[in-house]
């Protein structure tokens, strides 16, 4: 996380990546450190300079949410309304096209966990027994 705040542009997007590879591993371990992180990705989607960057914080997000799948709403819960502003303030200003997709690509991603969370799919099985 100390490599995210260098003042080395490719180091800070290196440290995303490989903090987005860690995020979609850690399932309910991540909310140890989640309000650390959330904050983390806040001050770089909303402050920092790089381009880059800004899209490896958002990926990082992606990420998290696709490793966490359904338990995204319980391992989350209260960061995911911020993780969601997030999203949505990078989709309508951030100044780069390509950064805006990612945005959209991972409240894609939460839509899918969110519908998957909401209306699980039904289970046609049904139990028989055989009585003597």
């Amino acid at each position: 996380l100390t490599n995210v705040q260098s003042s080395e542009p490719l180091l800070r997007v290196s440290a995303l990546s490989n903090l987005a590879d860690i995020c979609s591993l850690m399932k309910f371990s991540f909310a140890a450190v989640q309000n650390e992180i959330v904050s983390l990705l806040k001050h770089v989607v909303q402050s920092d300079p790089d381009t880059q960057a800004r899209q490896a914080a958002v990926t990082v997000i992606k990420q998290l949410f696709k490793g966490l799948d359904r338990d995204t709403v319980q391992v989350l819960g209260d960061s995911l309304l911020q993780l969601y502003r997030i999203l949505k303030h990078v989709e309508s200003t951030d100044p780069d096209l390509l950064t805006r997709t990612h945005a959209q690509a991972a409240l894609g991603e939460l839509d899918s966990v969110m519908r998957e969370y909401l209306f699980p799919a039904p289970s046609f099985t049904k139990k028989i027994s055989v009585l003597n």
